[in-house]
């Protein structure tokens, strides 16, 4: 009986054990998961290294490095003493900050920033607050120049750049959420002003320091720990720039800090800010649509199965880093890889998280109801430059500017895949869930992120701008080339002589032109080419217009080349070109 009643018992143990056993094996903690994933992509040479910080109850689970910060000096990355830099992520600190000084009564979070500003401060097109540079919706246009720099020499003061690299107002404050590194860095600066102390000092004394973050740091020239090297997708060092409007990216911290950072955020204490000033960084101060949970300060929110979580993420050329906080799971996590990693691949690793803690998202249910707006056209991301030079550069991003195409009775697709009405104007569709808005005349869809996308004209789209530029480059190019041949051979008349000037000085401006916008791009301060710029683009249209009044008077006097059609051609796309310069803000 006895041997019975053993036998019975070790097999209801067998039985209770096996499901703990599978579950442990398939539904791993979020810090198991993490450490295989970033351990598996070190391993498989995906990033050179990571860091990576999970808190959970209070308590920190794990704080540790993966593969290396150096891996030519053979320096790991680990939890206490190598920094990332974590991007955009500095925002948030710019948030505590101000509503640090709101509880101190220094700061009106919805009083005009140009009321702690200096007196000769650029005016402002329409009145912006700390409300609105927090919430991203201060209706800047974006702003490539000045963000960076290379040489630590080079990086100018905040009270300059700030000055200097100013964007223009596009959307009324309050109409549309759009991102802006101007926004938070004019932020930083209005509270620099308010207390009189750098901002990257007022920081360290106010939020790093008390919060035992020791190895956190704004300041460019930080020496207090190493910091890792940055590496291209190819796993070869690559040269990381500096931030030059700082405040809006050049945090440097290791996992240890911003595991001490999550517990504060997460816990009951008043320290450094209330309680109340900590839920206000969670709080919805900024929707575009009741569908999406919008903006904290600086904080995104998101919505999965009831339950609110927020997030940023941040991104440098090399560095690329998430953090999110789950209130209701008392968790939070942060990572870091100091290697290019696709978009995508990190917010697969988070959507992961997610689906562990709040469960996987539950697919969408088609709406039946009436949809009341025709939401076909041409859409812009609304973080694009709309009125400097720098607008040039947006055809080269193929994903800023999309298409959709239908009708309200028939249904509406993007890029060849139908979308699926979720709700009232509001739809699922291959970049994520859409929903019509239209504020002040202007027609914009919204999604659950920091950016919106605007209704812009037709000959806004990528591939009508790229096939002007390039038809302009290989016409000339064609009679140049013909022209040159013509002179070589010696059978030039005064027409050879005359078409094959204008070709080669248009040729050469064109050439000079985009030699001048890349090193734009490259030193991350095109307006200092502007002027430059300007002068090749004058030279492509006086070329243009010669070229054109020459085919009428070639026409007039009935004079017949060979040629003629190409010539026309050549014209046609010069003008075309020239248009497309204008419309750009080239000219």
């Amino acid at each position: 009986m006895k041997r019975i009643i053993s036998m019975v018992m070790i097999i209801i143990t067998m039985l209770m054990a096996f499901p703990l056993t599978a579950i442990g094996q398939n539904e791993p903690g979020v810090s198991q998961y993490l450490g295989k994933i970033l351990s598996g992509m070190v391993d498989e040479k995906q990033v050179k290294g990571a860091i990576v910080s999970v808190v959970s109850n209070g308590t920190n689970e794990l704080s540790k490095g993966y593969g290396f910060a150096d891996e030519e000096k053979d320096i790991a990355a680990n939890g206490d003493n190598t920094a990332f830099r974590i991007g955009s992520i500095s925002k948030t600190f710019v948030a505590i900050a101000a509503l640090q000084l709101a509880e101190d009564g220094r700061l009106n979070m919805k009083a005009p920033v140009s009321t702690y500003l200096e007196g000769d401060f650029p005016k402002f097109k329409y009145n912006i607050t700390m409300h609105d540079l927090l919430t991203h919706t201060a209706g800047f246009e974006d702003m490539f120049s000045g963000i960076a720099v290379y040489d630590i020499n080079k990086a100018e003061p905040l009270e300059l750049s700030i000055r200097k690299y100013m964007p223009a107002q596009v959307f009324i404050p309050g109409e549309v959420v759009s991102y802006s590194n101007y926004g938070i860095a004019l932020a930083a600066y209005t509270i620099q002003c308010i207390t009189g102390q750098d901002f990257s000092s007022y920081a360290e004394d106010n939020i790093f320091n008390p919060l035992s973050m020791m190895n956190t740091s704004f300041k460019l020239d930080f020496k207090g720990v190493m910091i890792s090297k940055g590496y291209a997708i190819d796993g070869k060092e690559n040269v990381e720039p500096l931030v030059n409007i700082y405040p809006e990216g050049s945090v440097v911290s290791t996992a240890t800090d911003m595991s001490k950072y999550i517990q504060w955020l997460m816990d009951d204490s008043d320290k450094i800010l209330s309680i109340i000033g900590k839920h206000q960084l969670f709080e919805q101060h900024y929707t575009m649509s009741d569908e999406f949970e919008g903006m904290g300060y600086a904080w995104s929110r998101w919505e999965r199965n009831g339950s609110v979580y927020c997030g940023k993420k941040g991104e440098t050329p090399n560095f690329h880093s998430r953090i999110v906080i789950y209130p209701k799971q008392k968790t939070g996590v942060f990572i870091s890889f100091n290697t290019y990693v696709k978009e995508e691949k990190i917010d697969a690793i988070m959507d992961g998280i997610t689906n562990l803690l709040l469960g996987h998202e539950k697919p969408s249910r088609s709406y039946s109801g009436e949809q009341t707006a025709d939401i076909s056209g041409y859409y812009i991301i609304t973080r694009s430059n709309f009125q400097s030079l720098e607008k040039a550069i947006n055809f080269l991003t193929p994903n800023n500017v999309f298409h959709i195409i239908g009708s309200m009775t028939d249904g509406f697709s993007m890029d060849g895949k139908k979308l699926l009405p979720i709700g009232e104007n509001y739809y699922s569709t291959p970049i994520g869930n859409l929903k019509y808005v239209e504020k002040n005349g202007n027609v914009y869809l919204a999604n659950k992120t920091a950016i919106s996308y605007v209704r812009t004209n037709w000959y806004e789209i990528n591939w009508i701008q790229i096939l002007i530029v390039v038809s302009f480059f290989v016409l000339s190019l064609t009679v140049t080339v013909i022209e040159i041949i013509s002179l070589i051979r010696k059978k030039a008349d005064k027409i050879n002589c005359f078409l094959a000037g204008l070709s080669i000085i248009n040729i050469t401006s064109f050439i000079g032109m985009w030699i001048l916008i890349y090193r734009g791009l490259v030193s991350h301060d095109m307006l200092n080419m502007a002027l430059l710029i300007a002068i090749c683009a004058i030279h492509i249209m006086a070329i243009s217009v010669s070229g054109a009044l020459y085919i009428i008077y070639l026409h007039i006097k009935k004079i017949v080349i060979s040629r003629n059609l190409l010539l026309i051609a050549w014209n046609i796309s010069s003008i075309l070109f020239c248009l497309w310069m204008l419309q750009v803000n080239i000219l």
